[in-house]
């Protein structure tokens, strides 16, 4: 951990500095309650340095979760290797693709050019077929226009730029829907050559949900999604959002707050 990072994550098994403001975390799991919290030092903020203590929390609540599934001889079929889910359209919210970007730019050559040429022929087929579906309204539903969008990324064949000799080349800088994406169901049913509906674990929070929505609260430029093979034009063009800086303070108390509404969000669908 860089305790220079103005915001810090904390599971249980660590304690903050005494002099960091600090926001407490509680999530409901199956009857218990996972405690954390974020730290944070008195100074300005990137939506970006929100984004690691962001993964760290959702690698703590899938690692949870795995355990808790282990224990019921439940297996979760994502496993090195299986890259099913790579032929799907896969979105980073957009504090996201500027670390993601960073990272690509800071890889070896041999590394970078797989990547690089990966991600120019999937921008080529995406410009060479515009989406044309109608826009949502009195004809079309929301949820019909992202199925057929889903559905003509599919029919272009594009895997995952990142995806290099069936290996994530971002494994560790991989968006948060990727962490939060766990299959019980056998391997087979998240191919796209099937009409299978994979089984797929519920977590207790989507982090995802909540970062969009801290990003939202913040700037209605922030908290948009780019599917990956954009990302690194998108972060070309919205430079100046990568340098947008707020209270540290100000962005864990509205990421906190947002997790408790996707919590509570939960638990009422639950109850109806």
């Amino acid at each position: 951990m860089n305790t220079d990072d103005p915001i810090q994550f904390f599971d249980s098994n660590q304690k903050p500095e005494d002099d960091m403001d600090v926001f407490d975390v509680k999530i409901p799991a199956n009857g218990d309650t996972l405690s954390f919290c974020f730290g944070t030092i008195g100074c300005q903020a990137t939506l970006t340095d929100m984004v690691v203590p962001a993964w760290q929390l959702c690698d703590a609540i899938v690692s949870d979760t795995l355990e808790r599934l282990s224990k019921k001889d439940i297996q979760v079929s994502c496993k090195a290797k299986c890259s099913k889910c790579c032929s799907y359209i896969v979105p980073s919210i957009a504090p996201e693709a500027f670390v993601i970007d960073n990272h690509v730019a800071s890889l070896v050559k041999d590394r970078k050019e797989p990547v690089l040429r990966n991600t120019l022929a999937a921008i080529e087929k995406i410009q060479a077929n515009n989406f044309a579906a109608a826009a949502p309204g009195e004809d079309k539903s929301l949820e019909n226009t992202l199925s057929d969008l889903s559905g003509w990324y599919q029919s272009l064949e594009i895997v995952c730029p990142f995806l290099i000799d069936q290996q994530c080349a971002i494994y560790d800088k991989r968006p948060l829907v990727c962490r939060e994406l766990l299959t019980i169901s056998d391997a087979s049913t998240c191919s796209k050559e099937t009409d299978e509906t994979p089984g797929s674990v519920k977590l207790p929070v989507s982090i995802a949900e909540a970062l969009i929505m801290t990003c939202d609260k913040l700037d209605e430029t922030a908290g948009g999604i780019i599917p990956l093979p954009l990302i690194i034009p998108w972060c070309q063009s919205n430079a100046q959002l990568a340098q947008k800086t707020w209270p540290a303070k100000k962005l864990v108390k509205m990421f906190v707050e947002s997790i408790d509404e996707s919590i509570t969000k939960i638990i009422k669908a639950e109850d109806i």
